[in-house]
């Protein structure tokens, strides 16, 4: 499910952090949390599991502020209007919709740090229309896509969509979330039915470094890509990928796509 929130932004505060995803990741847990405690706990500590692995069932694309500005040397976006849209994606069965909808309707959102932040009320939330997913899609990344791959050294190397290791672990990625969303799967029977998952990058990909936590001791800099792509699959990994994100780290906001129609239509 996709649902479109709109935002309003209140008092005189307007600054983000630059890197803001952790905070807003941060700031969408806090409102599930007030509004459905078993719930929230479920997306941040359980999700779907497969082996010591744990996959959030849900990502976020950047806010779409109606004017913005960056203050550069200050690491600080401001919002210089007063609306924003956050669209959100949830990997559950579209029964859940209009529970999902009461967990933030009549909220407020308060993004930042402990430098600054900005508080927003959520005065509109709705559904998206619901895509028509076909084995060949082609997507547009509007969030970066997040995939590592370990080094025996025990790093780990960020992978761009132009490593030859990206297409297996982007595809193994999938099959293994597949697995852990439905039980009754088997990593065997997909391994063989799924032999014809086809990535093909369509655009130049942009990096893109983002630093989470960025004031805390422990911050975390990850790199991410955006590009445009073409995926092979069937339809239920076509949409899982939509809504739950594609890639790593989908609950920070990372992999959120959109269908590239003008590429189709060519």
């Amino acid at each position: 499910m996709q649902f479109l929130i709109h935002l309003h932004r209140m008092g005189n505060s307007s600054f983000l952090p630059l890197n803001y995803q952790y905070e807003l990741s941060s700031a969408i847990y806090k409102v599930l949390e007030e509004a459905d405690p078993a719930y929230s706990h479920f997306l941040h500590q359980e999700g779907f599991a497969y082996g010591n692995k744990k996959y959030k069932p849900f990502t976020f694309s950047f806010l779409e502020f109606d004017r913005f500005k960056i203050v550069k040397g200050h690491n600080r976006l401001e919002h210089t209007g007063s609306q924003a849209v956050l669209d959100i994606r949830f990997a559950i069965d579209r029964a859940a919709e209009e529970f999902i909808k009461g967990l933030f309707l009549n909220q407020h959102l308060s993004i930042g740090d402990r430098i600054s932040q900005v508080d927003y009320e959520i005065r509109q939330i709705k559904a998206a229309p619901r895509v028509d997913f076909k084995e060949e899609m082609i997507y547009r990344c509007t969030s970066p896509m997040f995939l590592s791959c370990s080094r025996e050294d025990g790093g780990a190397d960020y992978l761009s969509p132009e490593d030859g290791r990206f297409k297996r672990v982007f595809q193994n990625n999938l099959i293994q979330r597949l697995v852990s969303f439905d039980t009754q799967l088997s990593l065997k029977e997909l391994e063989e039915d799924f032999l014809e998952i086809e990535f093909e990058l369509k655009s130049s990909p942009r990096k893109k470094g983002i630093t989470l936590k960025a004031l805390e001791e422990k911050s975390i800099k990850v790199i991410g890509y955006q590009f445009d792509f073409m995926l092979k699959a069937p339809e239920a990994i076509q949409e899982l990928g939509y809504y739950g994100g594609f890639g790593s780290k989908n609950a920070l906001g990372f992999g959120c796509v959109k269908e590239f129609k003008k590429t189709i239509e060519k």
